[in-house]
């Protein structure tokens, strides 16, 4: 590992990978199958939670991420992305701790029907600034070396 960093699960209970971490694939990033569920046409995602302290950054990709948390490290040094949230509980330019709920799982960006996945988070990894050898399309790399499962 090139840091001593350990992340850990986005979950507080155990989610199936529907889709793992592939450059051959071009998929930077791990894929959690996650339920919503629906309640009076209103919809209610399974929480995600931070897997580091950090400071939150927000927002909204037209790039297929839907709606998204990007949460910094302390020291600036990596950065994890949460994407295709239903909702985002956390504020920009807040503070968090490790396994604090950011966010709600949806279907937002790519993942909408008549999508690729189904309701799924995208999770994402990637050191500050990216090194080039890691530079395609965004420097995201394999979060499983750094990440706690739960079995």
């Amino acid at each position: 590992m090139e840091k001593d960093i350990h992340l850990s699960y986005p979950f507080k209970q155990v989610q199936r990978i529907s889709n793992p971490y592939s450059l051959r694939d071009r998929h930077e990033g791990l894929d959690f199958a996650a339920v919503v569920r629906e309640h009076y046409q209103e919809f209610y995602g399974t929480p995600t939670v931070a897997t580091h302290r950090g400071k939150v950054v927000t927002g909204y990709s037209i790039s297929g991420y839907g709606v998204y948390v990007y949460l910094l490290s302390e020291d600036y040094s990596f950065a994890t992305l949460y994407a295709h949230l239903a909702e985002i509980i956390v504020k920009d330019g807040e503070w968090i701790e490790d396994q604090q709920p950011l966010g709600l799982v949806g279907c937002t960006g790519n993942c909408k029907p008549p999508g690729t996945r189904g309701t799924h988070l995208h999770y994402g990894f990637r050191f500050l600034p990216a090194p080039a050898e890691h530079a395609w399309p965004y420097g995201y790399i394999d979060p499983t070396p750094y990440m706690e499962m739960l079995v």
